[in-house]
């Protein structure tokens, strides 16, 4: 499976991500972190509702992947403008998720590179 993942395009790594962290299947933390990996090096493809759901699924599956967290987020504020409502709603409950865990800090991505 995990060679299939640069095959699957913006829409199924977010997929692929919300739907392991739906069942809250912890034997995936390797894929998921080959999943973040690919999301990061393609996170200009994501929609609103694929970042959102990516950083649900790491947030909700307490996997921190900085360099991930730190693009969805440079990301975001590049196309803040264009983001719906609830589309900003929802990025920012992740975010906060993740910030409360420390997950997305960037003092401490800036040394997991």
């Amino acid at each position: 499976t995990e060679r299939a993942i640069p095959r699957l395009g913006a829409r199924g790594i977010a997929n692929a991500c919300y739907g392991i962290a739906r069942l809250r299947f912890a034997p995936a933390r390797a894929t998921m972190r080959l999943l973040g990996a690919e999301a990061t090096s393609r996170i200009e493809e994501f929609d609103a509702q694929g970042l959102a759901n990516t950083a649900w699924a790491f947030a909700t599956l307490g996997i921190p992947d900085h360099r991930l967290f730190n693009a969805i987020a440079r990301e975001s504020e590049q196309r803040i403008g264009s983001f719906e409502p609830q589309g900003l709603a929802s990025k920012a409950q992740h975010a906060r998720a993740a910030a409360l865990r420390g997950d997305c800090a960037p003092e401490r991505a800036a040394h997991q590179q």
